[in-house]
């Protein structure tokens, strides 16, 4: 007997639920996500993740401020004034949010607002740098009123006037219009490696990142010694996924410089994309001993470790009607995550149906090509095959709806293809799916199947629910009408199915599933279990 069976439709309802519920994004994920965006000056990204989060848990009063911020780097002032304004209604004391407020009434000229709102965070917080340094720019803004143009002839002084100008702008988030600055300085002294390097940053902030290069570039060219632009040069290595030229950028300049925060936190970024995890803490562990202040090295020592390797064991105890013999189903998978975006895994699976053993090698790829696609690409085969298919060819990609419109936020898309050859039959079978996050805890998940092979198309559904009524707890129920091929010719089979998965800790996950399906000729019932182990 061949089969398409219902268990290839379970089999990966399973394992695609179990990938969701493991890459859910809870309001903390999606804020962490934001704060590290905002800190790479991607502004843009950081609101998205930040809004997903409000969406989620409206009065979060650290992703209001977080979002206010974006806004303003985006000068979207209307947006962040009413974010920081949330913000206080929800915490009044949260001062990050009075300074926020400030900065918009500076950026307007309102100086006065600017001034006491500034004041009002100075005093509640005496050692506040910011608020220290807005005061600063106020005095300087107010004393600008009356300076006479006279004074600006000089070009060494109208450059230098640019420049504070434009970083004032780079500070307040006013990209565009700090760009601008910066090129007028560099017309007038085209040479000025300083203006060349704030400029690269300002367009990187941007999202040009090319044109950053170039510059960058240029800057090593004519002052090799220059730190910030080989940091520069490298940012854009690992923001470009060429992790072995980031890391020798990062470390090329720790040579010269060790305790180089800036060179730290992204050689430990870097060692972290390609999962060196004990290497990339201690980087971190290095910056914070040189700025144990600073939130973005905090932030990162704080976050969940990355594993390099995970292990995947599953096992699957099937009970028929009818007197017939029960069935096994049992999978070994090994996983070597070299990135954040690209793993390779190998598996051995045996399947038992009562009159042989079939024993199947698999392999696949996963490769994300950007922060919203990925794809991956698997193959299998087993030897003398009696139940499973001799070869099995898949392809898919899954695709984030929120990175590319945030009308679709929430929502991600599947789809795989997939061509079985059996001895004496050969099944191509498509499937299309659609994930939405209703609320933190609740998810629905639907899928259409099709069917082709022997003459003969036809189509199925699966529907589920998930939900994650813990931390560490997530879970699902689900209904499927999808077909299955039994010597030669296509069977209804209608499927009631459910599972939970529990972490035990970062490095372990427990799983549970039972299915019921219903087909013509007997009914069967499936308890299946598994453990995932990541180091």
């Amino acid at each position: 007997m061949r089969r398409l069976a219902t268990l290839s439709v379970l089999v990966f309802s399973f394992s695609a639920m179990f990938t969701a519920a493991s890459h859910a994004q809870t309001v903390d994920d999606l804020y962490r996500e934001g704060v590290s965006a905002r800190n790479a000056g991607e502004f843009e990204k950081a609101s998205d993740y930040l809004r997903r989060a409000l969406a989620l848990e409206p009065e979060n009063s650290d992703a209001l401020v977080q979002l206010g911020f974006a806004e303003l780097a985006l000068d979207r002032r209307d947006k962040a004034r009413i974010s920081f304004e949330k913000a206080l209604n929800v915490a009044p004391d949260y001062q990050d949010a009075r300074l926020g407020l400030a900065l918009v009434a500076f950026r307007e000229f309102d100086l006065a607002t600017a001034e006491r709102l500034a004041l009002r965070v100075r005093e509640a917080q005496p050692d506040n740098a910011e608020a220290q340094a807005l005061l600063g720019r106020i005095s300087q803004a107010r004393a600008a009123l009356g300076k006479p143009e006279t004074s600006r002839n000089n070009k060494t002084e109208r450059v230098a006037g640019l420049v504070a100008e434009a970083d004032e702008l780079r500070g307040a988030g006013r990209l565009p219009e700090a760009e601008e600055l910066f090129r007028r300085a560099l017309a007038l002294r085209p040479d000025d490696v300083d203006v060349m390097v704030r400029l690269a940053g300002v367009l990187v902030g941007l999202g040009r990142i090319d044109e950053a290069r170039i510059l960058y570039e240029e800057v090593v060219d004519r002052a090799p010694g220059y730190l910030d632009a080989r940091i520069g040069l490298a940012r854009i290595a690992l923001r470009q996924q060429r992790y072995a030229d980031a890391e020798a950028g990062f470390r090329d300049v720790l040579v010269v410089e060790p305790g180089n925060v800036d060179a730290l936190v992204g050689l430990g970024d870097t060692l972290r994309a390609l999962r060196r995890q004990k290497e990339a803490r201690a980087a971190f562990l290095s910056a914070s001993e040189l700025a144990p202040d600073d939130a973005a090295v905090r932030a990162r020592l704080e976050a969940a470790p990355a594993y390099a390797w995970r292990l995947d064991l599953g096992g699957e105890y099937s009970m028929l009607t009818d007197g017939r013999p029960d069935w096994t189903d049992n999978t070994l998978t090994l996983t070597r995550i070299f990135s954040d975006d690209t793993s390779a895994a190998l598996s051995v699976r045996t399947v038992n149906r009562g009159a042989g053993t079939d024993i199947q090698i698999g392999a696949r790829l996963d490769r994300r090509l950007s922060e919203g696609l990925s794809l991956y690409g698997a193959f299998a085969a087993t030897p003398e095959a009696d139940v499973l298919p001799r070869t099995s060819f898949a392809v898919g990609a899954v695709l984030s709806a929120a990175s590319y419109t945030r009308s679709l936020s929430g929502v991600t898309f599947d789809m795989e293809a997939k061509h079985d050859r059996y001895s004496d039959l050969d099944v191509t079978t498509f499937g299309l799916g659609a994930a939405y996050r209703l609320s933190e805890t609740v998810g629905i998940y639907g899928r259409w199947i099709h069917a082709g092979g022997a003459g003969v198309d036809v189509d199925g559904y699966l529907a589920r629910l998930d939900v994650s009524p813990a931390d560490r707890l997530t879970g699902f129920i689900g209904y499927s009408d999808a077909p299955e091929i039994a010597v030669g010719s296509f069977v209804d089979v209608q499927t009631f199915f459910t599972g939970w998965a529990y972490d035990f800790s970062d490095e372990l996950t427990l799983r549970t599933s039972f299915a019921y399906e219903r087909r013509q000729a007997f009914d069967r019932s499936t308890i299946g279990l598994g453990i995932s182990y990541r180091y």
